[in-house]
């Protein structure tokens, strides 16, 4: 698996999308770049590309989802935190205890 990492360096914005092997992610730039429906092509001086090598991730038990419905009443709060694999884990909060 590989990730890449694509970074416009005038503006800061990041890209990131997996591939399996090095020509999809080649043939995924090479649209980005000359994508149909600009005026002209990007310039290509204004893109920083990186390729890194991904371990492929076992396949784990999906976990029942639980609706969360909250009135006027109860706020909910919401923790969001980034881990070193770059997935996002979202976590909700209707808890009494904690609005205290």
């Amino acid at each position: 698996m590989l990730e890449l990492i694509l970074s416009n360096t005038k503006t800061g914005s990041v890209r990131r999308k997996l591939f399996s092997n090095r020509e999809q992610a080649d043939r995924y730039v090479d649209r980005f770049l000359n994508a149909p429906g600009l005026i002209r092509p990007r310039n290509a001086r204004d893109y920083r590309v990186e390729l890194q090598s991904r371990p492929l991730q076992a396949v784990s038990s999906p976990t029942v989802a639980r609706t969360v419905v909250a009135t006027q009443s109860e706020p909910i709060f919401i923790t969001w935190a980034l881990s070193a694999t770059g997935s996002l884990a979202i976590s909700t909060d209707v808890s009494r205890e904690t609005a205290a």
